[in-house]
């Protein structure tokens, strides 16, 4: 015990003295929207920052897969990184599920696997897609030992866990000394803040328009980016008080512990952000070709226009996803960033509690619900089809909320009730498939309630009586 007490207090020792030796600012009091930690955007790390910054500029990867290999590369220089003092606190990986053994079977049916938390096939083909063909062209410069399939999960882990949205120049980044802060999902005292609009090609935040400049690799291969963006920093700001001696908290985001366990590598107990996934089990149930290639196509782009997302995640989660996936791209590239944004709608398809059905959800199942003639009318005209939809979700989400009151819908349209009527039946199906998997295990009963498919059935009835209004 004393051995891993000196281990901790020595690496501790160097980063407090890289910290200061770097500019970074920790502010002595505490109060309300004071910054209680500057980081210069100089000192920190992503891919326009690394030794490697001067090749992986030219590459068309997607910016979290290029910060994991500045990651793996300024580990790999040891005490000649600039990073070093802050690299050498952070621990070796984080234990998420994927890379358990035998544990894994205690969370086979659990919302863990269904959001995929337990498959590592999906990190080893874009270690074989992206990884390798960068290794292969680069492999005069780069050491192919610091850049293999373990190093790389290693990586990974600590990139989704501890990764910050920095701005257009910077993407995804490493914000020494602001990850220190543990997840709470009650008032958090912390938030991250950054300036992010600045020039995507020197990162200045006074924005000096270089998308006329011609010689671009110029201007990377000099000092000047570094000098633009020194003085710019990222924060965190006091948000709210702590008490004296109590731990400060920051928030990850309305995450659920299938989110937390699977990112993180942990959870909290009576998480109020827990929900039920339902994509599978609505996919398998009422598969409509036409519909889901739609929905796999357009489901992202269409959802986030009518701000179906906002309710459940942070601007920050849902920035990570609007991909820039440009003509210039590769297509390995663009077939990543739509793989990464339909799984993300597919998480977006869950039971709140208590027993709410999420917006997007609602909407999947509307798709599913109108008939061929509906259907055909919804791809034709966009911005008519997303005004029907908002109002189906509204009067959905209505449902669920004022039964109490639900007279008042019945001067609406006898087919948008009959829409309604089948989103139900849809829904109630799903609820009951989920419960029977669920119900092959005992200590998960908790997650959902029969009070799900009481509600469901009283809603069915009340509509039933509505039509015939």
């Amino acid at each position: 015990m004393e051995i891993t007490n000196s281990i901790n207090k020595k690496k501790i020792d160097i980063l407090i003295n890289w910290v200061n030796n770097n500019n970074i600012f920790v502010h002595s009091s505490i109060g309300i929207s004071v910054r209680d930690n500057n980081v210069p955007k100089s000192i920190i790390l992503s891919s326009k920052t690394s030794e490697l910054s001067y090749i992986l500029n030219n590459t068309k990867i997607p910016n979290i897969i290029s910060l994991c290999i500045a990651y793996m590369y300024e580990k790999s220089l040891g005490q000649k990184s600039l990073w070093y003092g802050y690299l050498q606190i952070i621990p070796d990986k984080v234990d998420i599920p994927k890379f358990w053994g035998h544990e894994k079977n205690w969370l086979k049916g659990t919302e863990i696997e269904y959001i995929g938390g337990l498959d590592i096939s999906e990190l080893y083909k874009t270690y074989q897609d992206l990884i390798i063909p960068f290794i292969k062209k680069n492999e005069k410069i780069l050491n192919q030992n610091t850049f293999t399939y373990d190093n790389f999960l290693k990586a990974i882990s600590i990139i989704r866990s501890r990764a910050f949205e920095i701005d257009k120049f910077h993407g995804l980044g490493l914000v020494p000394f602001a990850d220190i802060f543990n997840h709470t999902i009650t008032k958090e005292h912390v938030h991250f803040q950054t300036f992010y609009e600045v020039c995507e090609y020197c990162g200045s935040s006074t924005h000096i328009d270089h998308t006329k400049h011609q010689n671009y690799d110029k201007l990377l291969s000099n000092n000047y980016i570094k000098n633009t963006f020194y003085n710019d920093t990222c924060d965190m700001v006091i948000y709210n008080s702590p008490n004296a001696s109590n731990e400060i908290f920051n928030t990850y985001g309305a995450h659920g512990n299938d989110i937390l366990l699977s990112r993180y590598g942990f959870a909290i107990p009576e998480n109020k952000w827990d929900r039920i996934s339902m994509s599978k089990t609505v996919e398998k149930n009422y598969l409509k070709q036409d519909r889901l290639l739609w929905w796999k196509l357009n489901g992202f782009k269409v959802s986030y226009q009518m701000g179906l997302f906002q309710k459940y995640f942070s601007k920050e989660d849902i920035k990570n996803y609007i991909a820039e996936c440009n003509n210039d791209h590769n297509t390995k590239f663009c077939t990543y960033c739509q793989n990464n944004q339909y799984l993300f709608l597919q998480d977006s398809l869950f039971l709140g509690f208590p027993s709410i059905p999420s917006l997007t959800l609602i909407f999947f199942i509307t798709l599913l619900s109108l008939n061929s003639k509906l259907f055909k009318k919804f791809k034709k005209s966009k911005k008519n089809s997303i005004i029907l939809i908002l109002n189906i979700i509204k009067l959905q989400s209505f449902l669920f909320y004022y039964t109490g009151y639900i007279n008042k819908l019945k001067h609406q349209k006898y087919k948008t009730l009959l829409i309604m009527l089948k989103i139900n039946k849809i829904l109630l199906s799903a609820i009951n498939n989920r419960l029977k998997k669920y119900n092959q295990i005992s200590n998960l009963e908790y997650f959902i309630s029969e009070e799900t498919k009481v509600q469901v059935f009283n809603i069915l009835k009340i509509i039933a009586i509505l039509i015939k209004l």
